[in-house]
């Protein structure tokens, strides 16, 4: 895809400007260089490089540091973006651009395509960072440049006006593309996922591999922070790989490695049990590729993902459900506090549930979303009773829902008229006891501590009988977060009592919170790898010393960091 895009902008290039009279010059291949980076960078098209240096096929070449190859002079110069660590257009400021309003089904890279620009000069002249994470809004105003070519047609063969002839192959890949792109607004390429209890509009696209840019644009979502999501509604996902079983194959499915210092490629597949053919597919390079520290490599998730039958069927029995979910109207003098607690949750929950921050104000006969009661099982358990004055064993059986002969066999009383009671003494009676779903079986997970410090309160209910659902870690001022493990970000915002608030969804079920940040440096539909930086220890909400609160959910059910995260 990453080739396709750049020989489209090569494309345009030679439709759009004149190659007359050109000037080429020597350059000498540097650490970290590809041909195509190298031809990009010089503005030359990809059979225009690779013909000039008499290079027939890109994919065998082998680029060797400190070897000449003749490139195009520039009529234009790149600036090293020290944000993003890498080099972008110096935008020319004589050069003439008008004002473009964001369509439905528009993309950043369709939007300069269309108007002649490559991605590097329109995200320049937008203030666009990285057009990956970009969200685009419909109504939108972009800087586009005037040269619009948005209709394309051209014959093969065809001269431009300096007698020039137009790559006939690199049309045909043009013509390809659009058709792709437009196929992939067809429904027959999606499939519908039906929205479930405990569902999240960016937990959806997550877990069903759907870049969240392209889940939102083929569902028509402007707004996905006010969007409010229905059990039962029908949402377009990406098709999703199965096996021979018609089971979704964990295996398949990818995550992020951000490469270090002394990483190959070799190296990168074994960590990550895959062959070097497969890691090399995956991200569409060859052998030849140079690694440079902070590439993003795709890998296969090692996680044993336990998503056995079709993700929309809902009467699966081996897939866990995630917490069922209820609504509350609202009632006056009720306080977010008062109903969180009287529903078993805290107000991270409830808040990230309803999309609410530290500003929002609940009326009265508004409906919010709540956590169902927790999944409920009673039996019959052995006990002890101890007898009080005026107690029969007739009221004993009675009071404890229990047969006569239940009572006197199980306390081998063999004889009821000759047994006498007394008051003080213990008898052995059945108790109806309801205990709650829990989990001892908890799927795989590659957890690391988010912030290494001192754990200052653990997990659990305290003296006072206040419940804590995370851990409490004391840290100092303005140190870095880092998220837990690779995943999407659900909620970033302030929730009363625990400042600002990070949530992220991983697989497998899980969820980890982040609570008391002096500021979050992700939003919203970010994913972020494992280690990412998230944002920095503080001490807001209520809390008044520096400290970072930590809690990872299963299925919506709080779970004791401290059985997933390392030993020691």
């Amino acid at each position: 895809m990453i080739k396709n895009n750049i020989l489209k902008i090569f494309a345009v290039s030679i439709l759009s400007y004149s190659l007359f009279g050109e000037n080429y010059i020597n350059y000498k291949v540097e650490n970290g260089d590809t041909l195509y980076g190298i031809a990009f960078s010089h503005g030359m098209s990809a059979s225009e490089f690779l013909k000039l240096n008499n290079i027939e096929d890109a994919d065998k070449y082998n680029l060797k540091i400190g070897e000449t190859l003749k490139v195009k002079e520039k009529e234009y110069s790149l600036v090293f973006d020290s944000v993003n660590k890498s080099y972008a257009f110096d935008v020319d400021k004589s050069k003439s651009y008008k004002n473009y309003k964001v369509k439905s089904g528009d993309t950043v890279l369709g939007i300069a395509f269309s108007h002649g620009m490559s991605a590097s000069e329109f995200c320049a002249i937008n203030n666009i960072k990285d057009f990956n994470k970009y969200n685009l809004k419909v109504g939108e105003i972009l800087k586009v440049a005037n040269n619009n070519i948005e209709k394309v047609s051209i014959k093969e063969n065809e001269k431009n006006s300096y007698g020039n002839s137009v790559d006939r192959n690199l049309v045909e890949n043009i013509k390809k593309e659009i058709e792709a792109n437009n196929q992939n607004n067809n429904d027959n390429n999606f499939e519908i996922y039906t929205v479930r209890s405990g569902d999240t509009l960016f937990g959806i696209a997550f877990d069903s591999d759907t870049p969240v840019n392209d889940f939102l644009r083929i569902n028509n979502i402007e707004s996905p922070l006010k969007y409010k999501l229905k059990i039962g509604e029908k949402l377009k996902i990406f098709p999703q790989k199965k096996n021979q079983n018609n089971t979704i194959d964990a295996k398949k499915i990818t995550s992020v490695y951000k490469v270090q210092k002394g990483d190959t490629l070799s190296a990168i597949a074994i960590n990550n049990s895959m062959s070097l053919n497969e890691l090399l597919e995956l991200n569409g390079l060859n052998r030849n590729y140079l690694l440079k520290i902070g590439d993003n490599i795709k890998v296969y998730n090692k996680v044993n993902l336990n998503l056995n039958n079709n993700l929309n069927n809902q009467n699966s029995t081996s897939k866990r459900e995630y917490r069922k979910i209820e609504n509350y109207k609202i009632k006056k003098g009720d306080t977010l506090s008062e109903i969180a607690l009287a529903k078993g949750m805290d107000l991270v929950e409830i808040y990230s549930l309803n999309g609410l921050n530290d500003k929002s104000i609940i009326k009265v006969d508004e409906i919010i979303k709540v956590y169902a009661e927790k999944d409920k099982k009673t039996a019959l358990v052995d006990s002890t009773y101890s007898v009080k004055k005026g107690d029969t064993l007739y009221s004993i059986a009675r009071n404890h829902k229990m047969v006569l002969s239940d009572l006197l066999k199980l306390n081998d009383i063999k004889d009821l008229n000759n047994y006498t009671l007394q008051a003080g003494a213990t008898l052995k009676v059945k108790v109806l006891k309801t205990t709650y779903t829990d989990f001892d079986d908890l799927p795989e997970s590659s957890f690391i501590f988010p912030y290494r410090g001192s754990i200052v309160s653990k997990y659990g209910t305290d003296e006072n009988n206040l419940a804590n659902r995370g851990i409490n870690i004391s840290g100092k001022a303005g140190d870095k977060v880092v998220a837990a493990d690779y995943g999407i970000v659900e909620y970033s915002d302030n929730i009363r009592g625990f400042g600002k608030v990070i949530i992220i969804k991983h697989k497998n079920g899980y969820t980890t919170a982040y609570a008391h940040l002096s500021d979050a440096k992700v939003k919203a539909g970010d994913i972020v790898n494992k280690g990412d930086y998230i944002g920095n220890i503080g001490e807001t909400g209520m809390i008044n010393k520096n400290e970072l609160y930590f809690k990872i959910s299963y299925l919506g059910m709080p779970i004791d960091p401290l059985r997933l995260l390392p030993k020691g």
